[in-house]
């Protein structure tokens, strides 16, 4: 329901800016996430839908004369002796558990391959970014593994420029640093750390995994559009834009 309205708000409203797009499926995001913790944590309210009537246990009451006590200890007696010919029980079948321990499993098991995964990118990220050079104050630095640059981290987010970067033109390199720089004024490192977060807990789901994109693709146009309104050369960033796509192709 909440994508539901806020998809519904976009269209009617007919907001065209991609950073106002973008805050509102942030917080439909941000929603998704608080989902399951105040399932968990909020007050719950039992009604009943059918009156609870009480079932009579029946009880069996030992006599306590000693006619009483002989009969018990013969039915004792009787009850050993029938035990020790008894045949031995067999094994006990094999039986699946319940549909919902199943999926449960299932569930859980998605969640951990999804985290594994996550986790082997975060070990990636961070071997490059101990090989890379520090440029300025740890927010610029130079790989020779990347090939565009890329805007990473989250509680210190930094800018990593290819080696390759000293030779671009004065223009080129105006764009790319308000571009990234970018990125981290306007948050979206945290932003997309939720978006990972949201896919690992709703890997299922794939209204997760397309608010996660249409994230993504909203926060870079948002940048773009910051470079256009700080420069104002649509045909300038066109080029940069297209030459770096080459590059990676």
């Amino acid at each position: 329901p909440p994508a539901a309205a806020a998809w519904l708000t976009l269209r009617v409203l007919r907001v065209r800016h991609p950073a106002s797009r973008h805050a509102v499926w942030s917080a439909v995001l941000v929603g998704m996430l608080l989902l399951p913790v105040a399932s968990v944590i909020a007050p719950h309210w039992k009604l009943p839908v059918l009156p609870y009537r009480e079932r009579a246990v029946r009880q069996t009451a030992l006599p306590a004369d000693d006619a009483g006590a002989s009969d018990s200890s013969l039915f004792i007696t009787g009850a050993l002796a029938s035990a020790q010919h008894a045949p031995t029980p067999r094994a006990k079948a094999f039986e699946w558990p319940a549909p919902v321990t199943m999926v449960l499993w299932f569930y859980l098991a998605g969640v951990l391959l999804m985290a594994a995964y996550r986790a082997t990118g975060w070990m990636m990220l961070a071997r490059v970014m101990s090989r890379s050079k520090v440029l300025r104050r740890r927010r610029l630095r130079e790989s020779s593994e990347m090939f565009t640059p890329v805007t990473v981290g989250v509680l210190r987010p930094s800018v990593i420029l290819p080696a390759e970067w000293l030779s671009w033109d004065r223009t080129t390199r105006r764009a790319v640093f308000a571009h990234e720089f970018a990125h981290i004024r306007r948050g979206d490192t945290w932003i997309s750390f939720l978006t990972r977060l949201t896919r690992c807990v709703y890997w299922f789901h794939p209204l997760a995994w397309w608010i996660s994109r249409q994230i993504a693709d909203l926060a870079e146009l948002s940048c773009d559009a910051a470079v256009l309104e700080k420069n104002g050369d649509p045909g300038g960033y066109s080029r940069v834009l297209l030459s770096f796509a080459e590059t990676v192709n």
